[in-house]
C-alpha cells in the first residue's frame, strides 16, 4: 500500500467516524463504498469485514466519549444489542434464500422516505409526557445538567431492533443509520438516541468482527485494518464532541443526508449488479 493510498484511507476513516459519531451510525455506511472504490480488486466480503473492525473501534471510541457526557441509556443499549444479535444471525442465514436485488431496491426507497420523515416529521422531538400505560419511563441527566425524561414501548423497540439488524445484515449495511430515526420515532431525545445507538453498535459490530476473524479474513488485510482502526478512534472522539454542540435541526439534516447516501448506494448495487 502506497503512502498516498494510506493517507487517503486515513482521511476517509476519520471523516466516516466523525459523521458516524454525530448521528450515532458508526460510519460503516460510508466506509464500505469508499473501500470498494479504493480497492476495486478486493472482494466486497473482505472489505466489509475490514470496515466492520473500523465500525467497532469507532463506536467504542464514540461510546467512551458519550459515556463521559452522560448521554447513554445503557439499559436500552443492552436491550437493542441483545435482540439485534439474533437478528443479524437470521439475516446471514437468509442471505442465500431471498432475492437480494429486489430487497435492496425496496429498502433503498424506504431509506429515502425515512430521510424525508427525519427532516419534516412533526413528532421527532421528545416530549416529557403523554405516554401510555405499560411504557418504559426513563430519566437521564447528562454532565451539563440537562435532564431528559421520556417514555417508550420497550417491546416495540426490541421488535424494531430485530428487524433492523436482520435487514442490515441481509443487505450488508450498518444498522445504526436506521436505528436512530426509529429511536426518535419512539420518543427518544435526539442526543440520547445517537449516543445509545453508538453504544449498541459496540456489541453488534464486535460479533460481526469475531465471525470474520474466525474465517481468517484479516490475515492478508492487517495493514489497512489497523490503519483504519487508529484513524476512526480519533475521529469518533471529535464527532462525539461536535454532536453536543450542533443544533438539533442540523444533526437531523446530516442524518437525512446519510440515509439518502445509503439508499443511493443500494440502488447503485441494483443497477450495476
Amino acid at each position: 500500500m502506497s503512502t498516498e493510498l494510506a493517507l487517503l484511507l486515513a482521511v476517509v476513516g476519520v471523516a466516516a467516524s466523525v459523521l458516524g459519531a454525530i448521528i450515532g451510525a458508526g460510519g460503516g455506511f460510508l466506509l464500505v463504498p469508499a473501500l470498494l472504490l479504493l480497492f476495486p480488486q478486493e472482494s466486497p466480503t473482505i472489505l466489509a469485514g475490514v470496515s466492520l473492525v473500523a465500525v467497532f473501534f469507532s463506536s467504542l471510541s464514540g461510546s467512551v466519549a458519550f459515556a463521559r457526557q452522560g448521554r447513554i441509556d445503557y439499559r436500552t443499549a443492552l436491550l437493542v444489542a441483545a435482540v439485534a444479535l439474533p437478528g443479524a444471525a437470521l439475516g446471514a442465514l437468509t442471505t442465500r434464500l431471498v432475492p437480494r436485488q429486489a430487497f435492496a431496491a425496496a429498502f433503498a426507497v424506504a431509506l429515502v422516505l425515512v430521510a424525508a420523515y427525519v427532516v419534516i416529521g412533526p413528532r421527532l422531538r421528545a416530549t416529557s409526557g403523554g405516554w401510555r400505560d405499560g411504557w418504559t419511563v426513563r430519566q437521564l441527566t447528562d454532565r451539563r445538567g440537562q435532564t431528559y425524561m421520556y417514555a417508550f414501548d420497550s417491546r416495540l423497540a426490541a421488535l424494531w431492533a430485530l428487524i433492523i439488524e436482520f435487514f442490515a445484515t441481509l443487505l450488508g449495511i450498518g444498522g445504526g443509520v436506521i436505528l436512530v430515526p426509529v429511536l426518535l420515532r419512539l420518543h427518544f431525545p435526539l442526543y440520547v438516541a445517537t449516543a445509545t445507538s453508538q453504544a449498541a453498535l459496540v456489541a453488534t459490530s464486535f460479533t460481526g468482527v469475531m465471525v470474520h476473524l474466525a474465517q481468517g479474513e484479516y490475515l492478508a488485510n492487517y495493514a489497512r485494518t489497523l490503519l483504519l482502526a487508529v484513524a476512526v478512534v480519533g475521529g469518533a472522539q471529535v464527532g462525539a464532541r461536535l454532536s453536543s454542540r450542533l443544533r438539533t435541526a442540523l444533526v437531523l439534516r446530516i442524518m437525512a443526508a446519510a440515509l439518502v447516501l445509503v439508499g443511493l448506494r443500494l440502488l447503485l448495487q441494483v443497477v450495476v449488479g
